[in-house]
């Protein structure tokens, strides 16, 4: 059983005390790419926070947008102020 099999893992994801193996990594990155708003969120998340991958702010904007436009709302709102940091860089 890989850590993406069950829901009771969520709350330790969310406050970043799980790390994914490498083949759970792939399995949840396919899982985005297929469309899966929850795997998009949590790579966005991953990438954000330098969960068991290099932060990435790029990647992380790149994967919480698309959770978002899905309809994630925690997407959206993890979205906002890097969005606005962004904004407020460029001018």
């Amino acid at each position: 059983m890989t850590a993406l099999a069950g829901l009771s893992l969520a709350p330790a994801f969310l406050l970043g005390c799980v790390q994914l193996s490498p083949e759970d990594y792939r399995a949840l990155q396919a899982r985005a790419q297929a469309g899966d708003v929850e795997a998009q969120y949590r790579l966005g998340v991953m990438y954000l926070d330098g969960q068991g991958v290099p932060a990435d702010e790029l990647e992380a904007e790149r994967w919480l947008t698309r959770a978002a436009r899905g309809g994630h709302t925690s997407a959206y709102i993890r979205l906002l102020p890097i969005v606005k940091r962004r904004e407020s860089r460029d001018g």
